[in-house]
């Protein structure tokens, strides 16, 4: 019954709003994932991928995020929804879904990405040549980049995974949805 109780508390989300209390959110992952999605594993203590937040190239700031969101969405009543194509390991998800919280306001942050990562990631990954010395692909011994794992740690570490939906697919697939 302990084992139980525990297994329960590691599926409710630490520091993050409950799906329930996101209905766009619910809706998403129903339609798109049929109530499973990928958080339940990365919330499990054996998930075996770690978060990185040393990506030297995140350029969106927070007064952008809080720019749009006046333009696309003045009344702060009403839920946020974000789309984004290109979201590598979430450095933009966790700014944007920040600065909606720090305004009292619920998002719904669709990431869509295939998550295999540019040309020039591979080519800077051999060797760890690129800027930083940085590890682009997040590949470890087996040669598979890691790219999304990395993306679900980092996004789960933060207590956004209520909030953020990640779309595992190009973003002509994504945007078709």
């Amino acid at each position: 019954q302990q084992q139980q109780q525990q297994q329960q508390q590691q599926q409710q989300p630490m520091n993050s709003a409950s799906a329930d209390n996101n209905s766009f959110y619910s809706q998403l992952l129903r339609e798109l994932y049929g109530d499973s999605g990928p958080w339940p594993s990365v919330r499990k203590p054996d998930w075996p991928y770690h978060s990185d937040h040393e990506y030297p190239h995140s350029n969106l700031r927070v007064d952008v995020v809080i720019s749009v969101l006046q333009h696309v969405q003045p009344d702060k009543g009403k839920d946020l929804f974000w789309l984004e194509c290109g979201s590598f390991i979430g450095n933009s998800a966790i700014t944007t879904v920040q600065v909606a919280r720090d305004q009292g306001r619920k998002i719904s942050f669709i990431a869509n990405d295939p998550f295999s990562g540019d040309v020039n990631m591979w080519a800077w990954n051999k060797g760890l040549t690129g800027p930083s010395k940085f590890n682009f692909l997040h590949v470890q011994d087996d040669g598979h980049p890691r790219i999304y794992e990395t993306f679900l740690s980092n996004i789960q570490e933060k207590g956004f995974d209520f909030d953020v939906l990640p779309i595992r697919a190009p973003s002509m697939v994504g945007l078709r949805l």
